[in-house]
């Protein structure tokens, strides 16, 4: 059986993507060299590209730690979104800061 909803869970359209990367420097060059993009911002740790109405945020490594609070940050901006939709068709409703309904 095949499940579909009228509602898409996925964005209509992507404004940002960050990339974790070991080599900043090099990673910078590639994307200067291939898609000579206007940088937005730069620091020793990061740099912006603007593609259009993306931007592309490519951020050095310094360990694990870097890697578990960014993906903590998206799964809780996730789960904000999730919580705001409307109940679902079922009544039930979704719980606050949870994401999930129930």
């Amino acid at each position: 059986m095949t499940h579909t909803t009228s509602e898409s869970t996925w964005p209509r359209k992507i404004s940002a993507i960050s990339l974790f990367v070991e080599d900043l420097e090099a990673t910078k060059r590639s994307y200067r060299d291939v898609f000579r993009p206007p940088v937005s911002y730069e620091n020793d740790n990061s740099a912006v590209f603007t593609f259009g109405n993306t931007i592309i945020n490519l951020l050095k490594t310094l360990g694990g730690a870097i890697v578990g609070a960014a993906i903590a940050v998206i799964l809780r901006r996730r789960r904000r979104r999730v919580s705001r939709r409307r109940p679902a068709a079922t009544g039930h409703r979704a719980r606050p800061g949870t994401g999930w309904c129930g």
